[in-house]
């Protein structure tokens, strides 16, 4: 497993329940959209994070994965 770096922790904790776009992530976690990007990035190939439907002409939203209890 790996672990998550100091950007992804303040990710998982702004994302919540909210589904935002990396511009919107970027911009309360006071980061460049490029460190975002790839922050989410790297999290969404853990499954950590997921793609949100997206409307035409919009830009991809995110939100946290839900986990099973088990």
């Amino acid at each position: 497993m790996t672990r998550r770096t100091g950007i992804q922790d303040l990710i998982a904790q702004i994302l919540g329940r909210d589904a935002l776009t990396v511009v919107e992530i970027a911009r309360r976690a006071g980061t460049t959209e490029m460190g975002a990007q790839s922050a989410v990035r790297a999290m969404e190939q853990r499954r950590e994070v997921v793609r949100v439907g997206q409307g035409q002409g919009q830009p991809f939203r995110f939100r946290l994965a839900r986990r099973s209890p088990a």
